[in-house]
């Protein structure tokens, strides 16, 4: 949505500037009817090429999973694509033993740090990432 109000604002600018641009040449050089047509025509296509560039082609691009994931990525400043791989993985197709696995070792993950992220007494008591991560991953006490 932003993007269509930026090319909204755009093409407005470059309107506005077009034809401000063409009625000042128009006044300080008198001209004869049989060029400010022409001029009337060329203002008349960069504004209607300008709206369909900055403000219609925005609201037709429909963004997919993987390209909102790229963006994502680098907005936030995420290394090693993990979004996309993520992405990626998730649309192939797993062999009941594949799935089996993926399913043991997710649940041995978040085990610990939901038992950690329910007792907030204990997430408070976490300094820093490092020991987050530790204390995650064991499920042990934070350090004091």
């Amino acid at each position: 949505m932003t993007s269509v109000i930026s090319g909204l604002l755009t093409w407005f600018a470059i309107s506005a500037t077009t034809w401000l641009c063409l009625f000042g040449l128009d006044n300080l050089l008198n001209l004869p009817t049989a060029l400010r047509f022409p001029f009337a025509v060329v203002g008349l296509v960069i504004t209607v090429a300008s709206f369909i560039k900055m403000v219609v082609a925005p609201m037709q691009d429909h963004s997919s999973d993987e390209r909102v994931a790229l963006m994502l990525e680098e907005q936030f400043g995420i290394e090693g694509n993990v979004l996309i791989n993520t992405m990626q993985f998730a649309d192939m197709g797993y062999t009941d033993q594949q799935k089996a696995f993926i399913n043991a070792t997710a649940s041995a993950v978040s085990m610990p740090c939901s038992a950690i992220l329910g007792n907030k007494s204990k997430l408070l008591m976490v300094r820093n990432t490092k020991e987050f991560a530790r204390t995650c991953a064991t499920g042990a006490e934070p350090l004091s």
